[in-house]
């Protein structure tokens, strides 16, 4: 197979990458015990832990013949890397913590949002203890909302967002004092550049990897063969591998005392700079 020894190269790399992020995140495990997400180190803590296994199911998933779950897993782990990038490295630290209690607001509102939602639309009485689980999560989301409408008031100090921002829950408004919504927040192209990631690659993952992800025609114009489905294995690979270090670039600066200790490879500490200075 012609991609074959590409492809095993692009392995070793991801394989090293991952032990090297997995070691680095090994030394925040002590966030676990934390409840609260007040503290903006335990969401970011959080929002990786999920991420993180993300890149071990990829590899698994690019063994296989399915293009189209390996496109639209890569799609979900650029997403979520866009918004880990915004809320550590976008802008301001004052800025960064709006965002991350805009992101909050946004999670527990829009919870409350999808239960009353559903719940509107069962005709069939639902048991007892599934209404009372609803409803008691119902009761705490509108109190967090409250809670982190606070937070944000408390933590404007040289930024003031517009109230319509808040009502929102906007976490990727561009102008924090713009008062119309309809053309102030980020799309996910933009989000992708915002985090580093080369234009040409941004426009790519919002065109062509989301008609995978939408099962649009496109999706079907990949052939079967191992040299078809090979460049899309190296090329997903290569890709997380550069997410992964830029990833570990973040975690030194944003946990810098507790990864202060951890040690990495000369050789990964220059693609991790190299990937941060000049991805192309």
């Amino acid at each position: 197979m012609i991609y074959e020894k590409q492809y095993i190269e692009s392995k070793k790399l991801f394989m090293a990458l991952s032990i090297e992020l997995k070691n680095a995140f090994s030394s925040l495990i002590h966030f676990d015990s934390e409840v609260s997400m007040e503290l903006k180190k335990v969401g970011i803590y959080r929002h990786l832990k999920k991420l993180i296994p993300c890149f071990d199911i990829l590899l698994v998933v690019s063994k296989s013949d399915s293009v189209q779950s390996l496109i639209t897993l890569q799609r979900m782990i650029v997403d979520n890397y866009a918004i880990f990038f915004l809320l550590t490295s976008h802008s301001s630290k004052e800025e960064q913590i709006l965002r991350y209690y805009l992101y909050l607001l946004d999670a527990v509102v829009s919870r409350t949002k999808i239960i009353d939602q559903f719940s509107k639309g069962i005709t069939s009485e639902l048991p007892k203890n599934e209404y009372v689980n609803a409803n008691s999560a119902n009761i705490l989301d509108i109190e967090s909302a409250k809670n982190l409408k606070e937070k944000i008031r408390e933590n404007q100090r040289s930024i003031i967002l517009a109230d319509e921002i808040i009502e929102k829950t906007n976490w990727k408004f561009k102008d924090p004092s713009l008062s119309n919504q309809n053309k102030n927040r980020y799309k996910w192209s933009e989000l992708y550049s915002i985090s580093k990631i080369p234009n040409h690659h941004a426009k790519m993952i919002q065109n062509y990897n989301s008609s995978f992800v939408h099962g649009l025609g496109i999706s079907m114009m990949v052939g079967h063969n191992e040299n078809d489905i090979f460049p899309f294995r190296i090329s997903a690979m290569d890709f997380c591998s550069v997410l992964m270090s830029l990833i570990i670039k973040i975690l030194t600066v944003e946990f810098e005392k507790e990864i202060s200790k951890v040690k990495f490879n000369d050789k990964t500490l220059v693609f991790i700079n190299n990937n941060w200075n000049n991805w192309k």
